[in-house]
């Protein structure tokens, strides 16, 4: 999905049911641009729209 122009942002099922602010306030920060790499944590993943030139 990156490699097509998609970012992935993934949380934990349980983490949206418990923490639902805490998602939610984790998606406003995809959307407004503020997750711009990388993030691999244990409660969520976030892997940005790989460019032409990442692998």
């Amino acid at each position: 999905m990156n490699r097509n122009g998609w970012s992935v942002l993934r949380v934990w099922h349980s983490d949206v049911l418990t923490v639902h602010k805490s998602v939610l306030d984790t998606i406003v920060a995809a959307l407004d641009g503020r997750l711009d790499r990388k993030m691999i944590g244990i409660d969520a993943k976030f892997l940005p729209a790989s460019t032409s030139g990442e692998k």
